[in-house]
């Protein structure tokens, strides 16, 4: 199964302390809610490598989704399966 990087457009909230805290993305066309943010960690993406990212563990519809935010690029990206 091969994944690739898609880049969103996304909305976030910066804390008084400084924070990244993500609200919602577009997938698709559609804004979609992010329920809530359970986690973040610095870990390379699951599928695609690279460099070290922040990945945001967030609860969408009920379920766990990973967001990935590099730091050096400042952009957001999920990772999703294509077709081989």
């Amino acid at each position: 199964m091969h994944y690739e990087k898609i880049y969103l457009d996304i909305t976030v909230m910066f804390t008084a302390d400084g924070k990244i805290v993500p609200q919602s993305f577009f997938w698709e066309g559609e804004s979609v809610e992010i329920d809530k943010v359970v986690g973040n960690t610095k870990a390379a993406p699951l599928y695609t490598g690279s460099f070290l990212t922040e990945r945001y563990t967030c609860l969408v519809y009920g379920k766990e989704r990973f967001l990935y935010f590099e730091p050096r690029s400042s952009r957001w990206f999920v990772e999703a399966r294509c077709a081989d």
